[in-house]
């Protein structure tokens, strides 16, 4: 894995962001239960961020349904989980609330810079059987859940941040070995541009996941 983001605009890192997120839908359906207003990516992240920091137990469905769609909204074809999400009729609704905060309370109120305890929650949150993290290969969804629960510790294994750290190869966002591998390499990647990354809001980890999607998407631009 190699490293992108020597001499990155890190002044600017907001704004690109924000022009990359442009698919966002400040009055999405799959956000009317948070009972707040957010207007853009950036503000939804914080919003989840705070509510996954009120309680051990997560608070309702809609919590989990607003992550869904926070992870889903630039990929329309993934969009289709949510429509089942709400298609889903009350019983199964009243299930998934239940397994939800069962899974909720089956997390540790915080978690060390540790692979192995990462990847056995990861492994956990499977046995829960909740829309969008059934699959062992739903990765980018389970890592998103746990960074919201930790967010100065777990990034998130996105497809375009491991092709901006060189790693390109199919579903390497699905193997559990590529998660392994990375993980320690964010955590470096924060440390290595500790100086950079101060000031902001977010946490070390979620600079350097923005930071590398830029990155990635900027390339894409120019191919």
């Amino acid at each position: 894995m190699r490293d992108p983001l020597v001499g990155f605009a890190w002044d600017a890192l907001h704004e690109r962001y924000d022009a990359m997120c442009s698919r966002f839908q400040p009055h999405s359906p799959h956000l009317e239960g948070l009972g707040a207003q957010v207007r853009s990516d950036r503000a939804l992240y914080h919003v989840l961020c705070s509510r996954f920091r009120l309680s051990e137990r997560l608070p309702g469905l809609e919590l989990y349904e607003a992550m869904l769609y926070w992870k889903l909204y630039a990929i329309p074809q993934a969009l289709g989980i949510l429509r089942s999400f709400i298609r889903a009729n009350p019983e199964q609704r009243t299930h998934a609330a239940g397994r939800f905060a069962a899974l909720g309370a089956a997390m540790p109120s915080a978690i060390e810079r540790d692979v192995d305890e990462i990847v056995r929650l990861i492994e956990h949150i499977g046995s829960f059987d909740l829309l969008g993290m059934k699959s062992p290969t739903a990765l980018p969804m389970r890592t998103t859940f746990l960074h919201f629960r930790y967010p100065t510790v777990v990034p998130i294994l996105d497809r375009m941040v491991l092709q901006a750290v060189g790693v390109c190869e199919d579903e390497a966002n699905h193997d559990i070995r590529v998660l392994r591998e990375y993980l320690p390499f964010a955590w470096d990647l924060a440390e290595r541009h500790l100086s950079a990354v101060n000031g902001f809001a977010e946490s070390q980890v979620r600079l350097i996941d923005m930071a590398l999607w830029i990155v990635r998407g900027q390339e894409r631009h120019r191919l």
